[in-house]
């Protein structure tokens, strides 16, 4: 491995490729010299490769800061060389080594993810290799497939993706297989021929995929697949013939064939159960259970559930628990709906759209898109065509639709105007049918949103920055009513509850009067203005928040303002005050003082904060989770109403994204927060990123969630001098052990004690 220089950060082991560097400048340096023009391009094209290998073999044990910035160093280097050769090149018309050095740089751009020079440079190779007499079909291959794989890359990332991608990558990928279909192997060339054999096979397996992506090719898929199948038999590779079942799988689900998606999962299960492919085994089994589950065969998935609580190994035990407590959850709402009275009277129809729209929920937190849309299909049907239909309904309404778009959203093969004509559709409700300000603008805002990402994805630039600017619109007039407003809804409640309260003082205290006994007060006896509201401003921490109370009854104390300020501030911001006084122009309030005095004589009341009550975990997720307008979901409380002091144990809950807000709130109120588990759930590395922006534990399990070597960098910078033991078992990254466990070494320096079970290759 060659020998170790020691630097002030550390050990770093030298790459074997840095002398053959320095040999080969001298080297460059001496053709210049003589202006030898051409050898020195050839060897700048050296360079360059060995740069490409010296990325390869940057040391694992340094820093992950110094990694990077090596990388783009030698990848920099790497085109710097390229570059300069390829110039030459041109300018002397020498073909072969320009094609050398622009599939070197192609390397480099498909290393850093540079979509756009990538395509540039790939365009420039097949000009240069379609132009020639005599063409290189090998080349030619190469060059197709790495134009077709950096389209198809880019289709699928979230943030620069469109939609031309994957059509271009569809081009491209029948280009080589054009190319592929004219290259002719001579008698005796196995392995030629093996390679060959081994390319068309990949090349059926790209085109099935993307063509299932694409309705336009969608029908020409089920034959590539079928031939991917084939072929993959033929070579004997069960580990790709397995992949293309389940690609083949897909295709089904992007055209709602669930029997056919059934089939797929059989034949890809025969196989993993005929050669022991026990890494894809519960994968496999857990998706043909949502199927059944999406069929609404109930009784086929506790069946199914049933077999595979008798296979599992005890790691998997969560993700297990998972599956079957949503199957037992759908029943639950399944039977609800059943039990519900046969009648279209309001309070039943209310009742049956809120179970739709939990059941919808719960679909599209497992990603399970098609089964949303299935949901808000059936419910439009069963609730929302009567006419005329009760006004009462539109919220709920509004909510399916919103369910419907969002999952389809996730889906392949929607059309930029089935996206348009469904969110005009819910904006068209929620302007004719829902009243409420802040409740209009709320789902408005996250149709602009969509509408823009969606407009953005089709290449609609124009209008994907006019719905950007409609959603600013619409947040600025919400962020001005979400003061007044929003509490001012609060005091109706809060104002219905008094009025209830003074009926109840009046039966309860005050002596029957008659007529003449209420004829016959003086007129000289006063009577106090109703005061609407108090507003009393306190500090959250270091924050200064306002809270509006209604205040009615001309009995109210300022004892019985401070029980009600520190009621809703809790209601409000997460935090109950301890409130020892108000004061007003710094004078100190009795307890016993009139709020309708003291209101006649200022207008800022300021409470005087000397800490905050204790909650339980629990109540501080209920609470958030009403701030926040997410459902509550039953498992976490109960999780949480079980957990240790300094602890935070929440494994197998099917926690996403979603969820993350909610946590940064749970983590914030541990304070010292010594260990954390959130194995076997759904998160995935920009949640652990944004999750451990303050906290850092000594003890923490990530296992079993769909994280990458990204999140152990992000540790290391929050968390790893400070971590004794870590666990990620059966993630995604995807490096064999010793390389794992020189990246912990280096990363956790201080780390006792380490589990990667199924994460090395």
């Amino acid at each position: 491995m060659g020998r170790k220089a020691t630097y002030a950060i550390g050990f770093t082991k030298r790459s074997p490729c840095e002398q053959e560097i320095k040999n080969k400048k001298q080297y460059l340096k001496e053709c210049l010299a003589r202006g030898e023009d051409m050898t020195a391009a050839h060897v700048s094209l050296d360079i360059a490769d060995l740069y490409l290998e010296q990325c390869d073999e940057i040391d694992p044990e340094m820093p992950l800061v110094e990694q990077e910035k090596d990388l783009h160093k030698f990848l920099q280097s790497a085109l710097n060389y390229c570059k300069t050769s390829c110039a030459t090149m041109h300018q002397q018309q020498q073909d072969i080594g320009l094609i050398r050095g622009y599939q070197l740089m192609i390397q480099c751009y498909q290393k850093e993810n540079n979509y756009a020079q990538g395509i540039e440079t790939c365009n420039l190779l097949l000009l240069l290799l379609t132009g020639q007499r005599v063409k290189d079909l090998n080349t030619l291959q190469t060059a197709y497939k790495a134009l077709a794989d950096i389209y198809f890359t880019r289709g699928h990332d979230p943030e620069e993706g469109v939609f031309s991608d994957l059509e271009n990558a569809w081009t491209y990928y029948q280009e080589e297989r054009k190319v592929l279909s004219s290259i002719h192997v001579e008698e005796g060339e196995e392995e030629k021929r093996m390679m060959l054999r081994t390319h068309i096979r990949s090349s059926s397996l790209n085109l099935g995929i993307i063509s299932a992506k694409l309705p336009i090719h969608t029908s020409q898929s089920e034959k590539y697949f079928a031939d991917a199948i084939r072929q993959a038999q033929s070579l004997k590779d069960i580990q790709n013939e397995r992949l293309s079942w389940w690609e083949f799988g897909n295709m089904y689900r992007y055209t709602g064939h669930l029997e056919g998606i059934l089939q797929c999962q059989k034949k890809e299960l025969s196989l993993i159960t005929k050669h022991q492919l026990k890494e894809d085994e519960l994968a496999c089994r857990i998706e043909n259970i949502k199927v059944y589950l999406e069929k609404q065969d109930l009784s086929k998935c506790i069946e199914l559930c049933g077999e595979l609580g008798d296979r599992i190994h005890s790691h998997q035990e969560k993700m297990y628990s998972a599956i079957l407590n949503l199957v037992l959850d759908v029943q639950a709402k399944i039977n609800d709906i059943k039990a519900l009275p046969q009648d279209t009277s309001p309070e039943t129809l209310m009742r049956r759209a809120k179970i739709y729209i939990e059941l919808g929920q719960m679909y599209y937190e497992e990603s399970m898109s098609y089964a949303v849309v299935k949901i808000a299909d059936q419910a439009n049907t069963e609730l929302f065509c009567q006419d005329p239909m009760e006004e009462m309904l539109r919220p709920f309404q509004v909510d399916i639709l919103q369910l419907k778009a969002s999952a389809k959203e996730t889906m392949v093969g929607v059309s930029m105007n089935e996206h348009s004509e469904l969110n005009r559709e819910i904006l068209s409700i929620i302007k004719i049918h829902i009243k409420s300000p802040k409740q209009r603008l709320e789902y408005s805002i996250a149709i602009y949103d969509r509408l823009s990402r969606i407009s953005e994805y089709y290449g609609r630039q124009i209008e994907s920055k006019r719905w950007q600017q409609v959603a600013l619109e619409a947040e600025k007039e919400y962020e001005q009513l979400d003061d007044e407003i929003n509490q001012a809804m609060d005091d109706d409640e809060e104002e219905e509850e008094e009025e209830k309260n003074e009926v109840q003082d009046v039966i309860m205290k005050e002596p029957l009067q008659t007529l003449d006994s209420t004829m016959n007060r003086t007129a000289t006896e006063s009577v106090r203005p109703v005061l609407k509201s108090v507003r009393v401003f306190l500090m959250i921490y270091n924050r200064e928040e306002k809270v509006y109370i209604p205040c009615r009854n001309e009995k109210n104390t300022v004892g019985w303002l401070i029980e009600r300020v520190t009621a809703k501030a809790w209601k409000h911001f997460g935090h109950e005050p301890c409130i020892n006084y108000l004061h007003m122009k710094g004078a100190v309030l009795a307890p016993t003082d009139l709020v309708m005095d003291i209101k006649n004589s200022a207008t800022r009341i300021d409470a005087m904060v000397e800490g905050f009550n204790p909650k339980t975990l629990a109540e501080y997720y209920e609470n958030a989770c009403f701030r926040m307008k997410m459902p509550i979901k039953n498992s976490i409380v109960k999780a949480l109403r079980d957990q240790k002091e300094h602890e935070l144990v929440l494994k197998g809950l099917g926690i996403s994204s979603q969820d993350i807000p909610l946590l940064r709130v749970l983590l914030k109120n541990i304070e010292p927060l010594t260990h954390l588990n959130l194995a076997a759930n759904l998160l995935y590395d920009k949640d652990i990123e944004a999750l451990f922006e303050t906290v850092s534990p000594f003890h923490l399990d990530l296992s079993n969630n769909l994280l990458t070597v990204q999140s152990l960098k992000m540790l290391s910078q929050r968390c790893g001098s400070g971590l004794i033991t870590l666990r990620m078992d059966y993630t995604f990254l995807n490096a064999d052990i010793s390389t794992l466990q020189s990246m912990m070494a280096s990363l956790f320096p201080n780390l006792k004690s380490m589990s990667l079970e199924g994460c090395y290759e």
